[in-house]
């Protein structure tokens, strides 16, 4: 018994794949920094930059894991930033997983705590942040 195969699905599938997956990340520049709560590096966490509209910026927003205070643009999160202002919105975590408890980066040190950041139209090393709750 012969068993013919339709291509159609297969094809499909690779022509979402290719339309997704290979998108070129916009055009930009790599920054890190370190982030800090009552003068400690935070252990886990996320730092979100979204272009301040209000200050004429537009673009795509980034968001970075923060891991034992630092932060940065790496070849797998290839997050960069198109320089101006940017809000910022940083969570911060003891770094104490218990994926049991559903709490994978830990007890939670601080929530939402929002600034804001003029970056330049390069590369950007040494944004701190100090969370100041």
């Amino acid at each position: 018994m012969v068993r013919t195969i339709s291509l159609a699905p297969v094809l499909l599938v690779l022509a979402a794949l290719a339309m997704t997956g290979c998108q070129q990340q916009p055009d930009g520049y790599p920054i890190s920094g370190n982030v800090t709560y009552q003068g400690k590096p935070v252990p886990r966490g996320t730092l979100l930059l979204r272009p301040d509209s209000q200050k004429g910026n537009s673009g795509p927003g980034v968001m970075f894991d923060i891991v034992d205070g630092a932060y940065k643009t790496t070849r797998e999160n290839r997050s960069v930033h198109q320089g101006g202002a940017y809000k910022v919105q940083i969570h911060g975590f003891d770094g104490n997983a218990k994926p049991n408890s559903e709490l994978p980066l830990g007890q939670m040190l601080f929530s939402n705590y929002s600034t804001s950041v003029e970056l330049p139209n390069e590369e950007a090393t040494g944004i701190d942040f100090e969370v100041k709750k």
